[in-house]
């Protein structure tokens, strides 16, 4: 049996694990690959533990002992988002941390910070960004640069301005042609890295995910909203400046035969240079003209065998025969679902292909037109 632990300590950039939570029930861990990854938890308000859990001020650390020996520490967080329910029955806390890829998106530049990087190595403009929240007052939260610290590619960077997430702006960086996959991860008790992977993170472990062998069930879903073959990405007018750039239309080249005919989509972006929105212009239409269906499979009792076997980004095969659906294809996974039932047992589901809406960035997205609005 695996077991794990859910650890508090201080938070970032001191560490270490202090307060074991062993009374904590309803256990999860959720890894995405672009996008934050949460751990979460109950526990009796009257627990002396419970104490412990201050919200923005206690780290959440997850680790999991391998049944061969050793814990590998898969998750930190912040603790953040908490509820108390009272009544007859008891007190209860439920608790969700959150990890520092999103404490990031809550950190901002300001109108003394770094704005322009000129021929730049992308890995070193991802850590630039980072510092800029670090060498300030009460900013420091233990980052040094870890795996992939480059990436062989230089970019240009102008477009930056006061008052931008710079969880936002990295993943921004990395969500271009050539670009690179990213995560604020644990080494150890108390150090963070910023990892790049670069073309993009994953393994091929050779892993058959077969529907009836290692999966005991599967979710297809597929939605079409934002496909598109031809595209129109736009971007904002710069602080104190008078236009925005040009926007971008891109056409996939075989349109005229494609069998599903032309479906056209227009994207709003951040972005004030012609260069950089260009290089975006170019990885939507890219990204916009497959239709990648998603599909959540929940894996057999005790089929994983942790990291070193299914992990963010690694290339799976995955093979379905029923009814309509044939399915014999190479995915990616984006997400790693594992709770951990009262008796220690990993209960596990991946998301692979296309991952789950994620109905929060959309709401950044209309935030961010807000204050595109604003500045005009």
């Amino acid at each position: 049996m695996t077991i794990w632990s859910f650890v508090l300590g201080p938070p970032a950039p001191e560490g270490g694990h202090q307060w074991h939570l062993t009374n904590a029930k309803a256990r999860r861990a959720i890894f995405r690959l672009t996008r934050p990854s949460e751990a979460s938890f109950t526990i009796d308000g009257r627990d002396p533990m419970a104490a412990k859990i201050i919200e923005l001020e206690t780290d959440l650390h997850a680790l999991r002992h391998r049944p061969t020996g050793g814990a590998e520490e898969l998750f930190r967080g912040r603790i953040g988002p908490t509820g108390d329910s009272l009544d007859a029955g008891g007190h209860r806390t439920d608790v969700t941390a959150l990890d520092y890829r999103s404490v990031l998106s809550r950190r901002i530049l300001w109108g003394d910070s770094q704005l322009v990087w000129t021929n730049t190595e992308q890995a070193e403009i991802a850590m630039g960004l980072v510092n800029q929240t670090q060498v300030r007052p009460g900013g420091s939260l233990g980052i040094v640069a870890g795996d992939g610290s480059s990436t062989g590619v230089a970019r240009d960077r102008t477009e930056y301005q006061a008052g931008d997430s710079i969880g936002d702006r990295v993943q921004e960086l990395s969500e271009v042609i050539d670009g690179f996959d990213w995560d604020i991860t644990p080494d150890g008790a108390a150090a963070l890295k910023l990892d790049i992977w670069h073309p993009q993170r994953g393994i091929d472990r050779g892993v058959v995910l077969e529907y009836g062998g290692l999966v005991a069930s599967v979710q297809r879903q597929v939605n079409p909203q934002d496909y598109a073959n031809a595209v129109r990405v736009s971007g904002q007018i710069p602080e104190g400046g008078d236009t925005a750039p040009t926007p971008v239309e891109r056409t996939a080249s075989d349109i005229t035969t494609r069998p599903e005919g032309r479906w056209d989509k227009a994207f709003g972006t951040s972005i004030v240079t012609a260069t950089s929105l260009a290089e975006r212009g170019d990885w939507q239409l890219d990204q916009a003209q497959v239709v990648q269906p998603s599909y959540t499979v929940k894996l057999k009792a005790g089929a994983w065998q942790g990291p070193d076997h299914i992990w963010l980004g690694d290339p799976t095969r995955l093979v379905i025969m029923s009814g309509r659906l044939r399915v014999d294809n190479v995915l990616r996974v984006q997400e790693v679902d594992i709770s951990i039932t009262e008796a220690g047992d990993e209960e596990v589901s991946l998301t692979i292909g296309a991952p789950k809406p994620d109905y929060r960035r959309r709401a950044n997205d209309v935030e961010r037109r807000l204050r595109e609005l604003e500045r005009r």
